[in-house]
C-alpha cells in the first residue's frame, strides 16, 4: 500500500518513464490518462528538449494529458544521474550517521536501566 507524503512534481512533460509495482513504463501526452503506483526507483522526465531525474521512495503518479503529478514520502531531484547519485549518497550517509547515534543512545539507556535494576537488587528489603 502506498501512502504518499506530499506532491513533489506537478509539471507539463513530453514524456515520463518510471517503474511501477508491475514493471517499467513510458507515457506520452497522447497516451491514456492514468494513476500508477510507483515502485522505489527512478523517474525520468523529458520536457523542452532536456531530461530531469527524480529518485522516489515509492508513491503515486497521476498523468492527465501532458501534466504529471507525483506524490511520495521521499524524493530527490537532479538534472543528471550523476547529480542524483551524489544527493542519494549524501542522504544515505546522513541517515547512517543518525542511525548510529540512535543506536548509541539506546545502548546507553539499556545500560542505565540495567544498572538501576542491579542497584535495586542491592537494596536491603
Amino acid at each position: 500500500m502506498v501512502t504518499p507524503g506530499s506532491v513533489v512534481v506537478d509539471r507539463e512533460v513530453e514524456q515520463v518513464s518510471a517503474e511501477s509495482t508491475v514493471g517499467w513504463f513510458t507515457m506520452l501526452p497522447r497516451h491514456l490518462d492514468a494513476v500508477v503506483e510507483l515502485a522505489q526507483g527512478l523517474v525520468v522526465f523529458a520536457a523542452d528538449g532536456s531530461e530531469s531525474y527524480l529518485a522516489v521512495d515509492g508513491g503515486t503518479l497521476v498523468k492527465a494529458g501532458s501534466t504529471v503529478d507525483i506524490a511520495t514520502g521521499e524524493a530527490f531531484t537532479g538534472s543528471s544521474t550523476r547529480e542524483l547519485q551524489h544527493q542519494l549518497r549524501a542522504a544515505f550517509s546522513d541517515l547512517d550517521e543518525r542511525e548510529r547515534r540512535a543506536r548509541r543512545a539506546v545502548a546507553r539507556l539499556e545500560g542505565d536501566v540495567t544498572q538501576r535494576l542491579l542497584d535495586l537488587d542491592d537494596v536491603p528489603g
